[in-house]
């Protein structure tokens, strides 16, 4: 017989966990026990919550509910819920039992505000049965770097390597722009962290201009990026003038046969103007030149007015039908308080508050 349980994540059902996901995946970030650890057991906000469905006490489909700090208002915060990881053993997928974990997360003791996205399987029960309202999309955004995958990808078949070579004037076009960039605009990019009373007073001013947005802070920083045991990001704080005004976070991966330098995470302490914007491109777009990067990629909430400047020329969207799936964004608020966000579509987002990498 299937009954669902609300239950919190701990270590000793973390075998429990990695048993299920090894029924459909293979890969380390969904089947390594010290990153499933790390992601729902050592959270800065707590461990999270497993919507889990039994069959004979065997755990057979789960929903996971991550705890973060959500500030709707930049002096208020609420408790919010990332819903990740929903995962049904291959005999036990049917529309019933997807609708069992969903209705259990409404379940999840103090929690305020459930916060999820949905994929090409899940995304029409969301829509269409759960009649659920997609608040805003995240959007992709990138710099083609090197052409010759790029443009084997766009062809669909492998084309000549010799077409790189009609990349190398781009690239040497970036460098010496990033170059003269910094320069003339006196902005620096210094490795790592800034210091405790300088990222507070980003933060300060983040949280008065970004609108509705996940927590930013340094103990969610070092989590989401320098603990992790398969994955990390590079931090890198912006100056201006020798002061701190924000920082980014970047990572390199490769995916479907591209390398990509990602921005996951960014925040300033005031609007971004087009000159800090064109610095920041550029300078990632000269890491992606080291790394051997395909692309300069990032996927934010085009809605929100802060990531629309950051995604302005010279990044070039990326349709949807470049993408796995499209990101549709679902908040579904648990008190009446917030009742307005579940429409709401300027929330501030990136992809630090998601788990896609």
């Amino acid at each position: 017989m299937l009954d669902v349980r609300v239950e919190p994540i701990e270590i000793e059902t973390i075998s429990n966990h990695i048993a299920l996901a090894q029924t459909t995946y293979s890969d380390p970030t969904t089947t390594d026990p010290d990153h499933f650890w790390w992601k729902h057991g050592q959270g800065h906000d707590g461990p999270s919550i497993s919507v889990n469905l039994y069959n004979e006490g065997k755990i057979v489909g789960r929903s996971v509910i991550m705890p973060r700090v959500f500030r709707p208002e930049p002096a208020t915060t609420c408790r919010a819920g990332l819903v990740a990881d929903l995962l049904l053993e291959p005999g036990h997928r049917s529309a019933l039992n997807f609708m069992s974990l969903v209705r259990g997360q409404s379940k999840a003791p103090q929690i305020d505000l459930l916060v999820h996205t949905s994929n090409e399987t899940s995304d029409p029960l969301y829509r269409k049965f759960l009649r659920y309202p997609v608040a805003f999309n995240l959007k992709a955004y990138g710099i083609p770097i090197r052409f010759h995958k790029l443009a084997s990808k766009v062809a669909g078949r492998e084309l000549p390597e010799a077409l790189e070579a009609l990349a190398a004037p781009w690239r040497i076009t970036l460098r010496g722009a990033a170059a003269i960039g910094q320069k003339l605009n006196r902005i620096s990019f210094d490795t790592g962290l800034p210091s405790d009373s300088e990222l507070e007073s980003i933060l300060d001013g983040f949280r008065a201009v970004a609108g509705p947005h996940f927590e930013r802070s340094q103990a969610f920083l070092r989590w989401r990026f320098q603990e992790g045991p398969i994955f990390n990001g590079n931090i890198v704080t912006v100056r201006v003038r020798d002061q701190a005004i924000g920082y980014f976070v970047w990572r390199k991966l490769t995916l479907s046969g591209l390398n990509f330098i990602i921005l996951m995470d960014v925040a300033f302490s005031n609007h971004i103007n087009s000159s800090l914007r064109g610095v920041l491109w550029l300078y990632l777009s000269r890491i992606g030149i080291h790394e051997g990067a395909d692309v300069v990629f990032t996927m934010v909430n085009p809605a929100n007015p802060m990531l629309a400047r950051l995604v302005a020329r010279p990044l070039i969207p990326i349709s949807d039908n470049h993408l796995p799936h499209p990101t549709p964004i679902f908040l579904l608020p648990r008190n009446r308080d917030l009742a307005w966000l579940k429409g709401y579509g300027s929330t501030y987002m990136t992809l630090a508050d998601i788990d896609y990498f």
